[in-house]
C-alpha cells in the first residue's frame, strides 16, 4: 500500500496539471493580483513572466522562484540586490531583463553568475565596466544588451 502511495505521489508530481493539480498555480494567481503576467508552454508549465507592472521593492520574485521551467524573466523596477539573489536557483533561465533596475549594484550582479544558462541578458543603462565583471562566468550568453 505504502508502495502505491508513493507510486500515485511520484506521478502527480511529474505531471502538475493532472487532475487539475497544479503546485505552482497560487503563485501564478498571486502574481495576476499584483500585475505580472506568465506565459505557459503546450503542457501548461510556466516558462515565461513578466513583473514589469509589478510595484514595490523585490515584490513577486518569491512567486516567479517557484516556476522551476522558467526560461524567460522581465523583472520590476524596484528590484534590489537582495532580490536578484533570490534568483540564484533559476537554472532554466535562459533571458533576463534588468533594463529598468536603478538599485542594483555590481555586488549584485554577481549573485547572477549562478545562472550559467543565460543566455541573453538586458542590464540597466548606468551598469558601469566594474560590474560586469561576472560576464566570464555566463558561458552561453550570446546576447548583452545595454541599452
Amino acid at each position: 500500500m505504502r508502495v502505491l502511495f508513493s507510486t500515485l505521489l511520484f506521478l502527480l508530481l511529474q505531471t502538475p496539471t493532472l487532475f487539475g493539480f497544479a503546485p505552482a498555480e497560487d503563485a501564478v494567481q498571486e502574481l495576476d493580483r499584483l500585475g505580472g503576467t506568465v506565459e505557459r508552454d503546450n503542457s501548461g508549465e510556466v516558462i515565461a513572466a513578466d513583473l514589469s507592472g509589478v510595484s514595490g521593492v523585490n515584490v513577486g520574485l518569491s512567486q516567479v522562484t517557484r516556476f522551476i521551467r522558467l526560461e524567460r524573466l522581465t523583472l520590476p523596477s524596484r528590484v534590489n540586490d537582495h532580490g536578484l539573489a533570490l534568483l540564484q536557483p533559476m537554472k532554466a533561465l535562459r533571458e533576463l531583463d534588468l533594463r529598468t533596475q536603478y538599485a542594483i549594484t555590481a555586488d549584485g550582479l554577481k549573485q547572477l553568475k549562478s545562472l550559467s544558462g543565460l543566455r541573453s541578458l538586458r542590464l540597466p543603462r548606468q551598469t558601469r565596466d566594474h560590474g560586469l565583471e561576472f560576464l566570464k562566468s555566463l558561458p552561453q550568453l550570446e546576447n548583452l544588451d545595454l541599452s
